[in-house]
C-alpha cells in the first residue's frame, strides 16, 4: 500500500482531472456529476480510504453511464479514466 502522502498526492491529481473534465463539459449536452466523497466509517490515520473522487457521465441517448472513481482501494481508475476521455473525445469534447 502506498504511503499516506503518496495517496494524498494521487487524490489531488484525480480531483484536478475531475475539475478539468467538468469544465470541458460546461455548456455541452452532457449530464456530468463530480463527487468528492467521504465515509467516516473508512477513516484511518495511516491512509485516506475515507476519501473518494467520482466523475460520472450519463448519456441519455445510449442510456449508459461512463464513470471513473478514485479511491485507495480501487485499481481501475486509470482504465476508467481512459474510457471517459475516449467517450468525451467521440462527442467532440476536449479536456484541456
Amino acid at each position: 500500500m502506498k504511503a499516506r502522502e503518496e495517496q494524498e498526492k494521487a487524490y489531488k491529481k484525480a480531483y484536478a482531472w475531475a475539475l478539468k473534465v467538468q469544465k470541458a463539459c460546461l455548456l455541452k449536452p452532457v449530464d456530468i456529476t463530480v463527487k468528492v466523497g467521504y465515509c467516516s466509517a473508512n477513516e484511518r490515520t495511516w491512509d485516506i480510504s475515507a476519501n473518494t473522487i467520482t466523475v460520472c457521465i450519463w448519456d441519455s441517448e445510449l442510456k449508459e453511464h461512463f464513470s471513473a472513481e478514485w479511491a485507495t482501494f480501487r485499481y481501475d481508475f486509470e482504465d476508467n479514466k481512459k474510457v471517459v476521455e475516449a467517450y468525451l473525445k467521440a462527442k467532440g469534447i476536449t479536456i484541456k
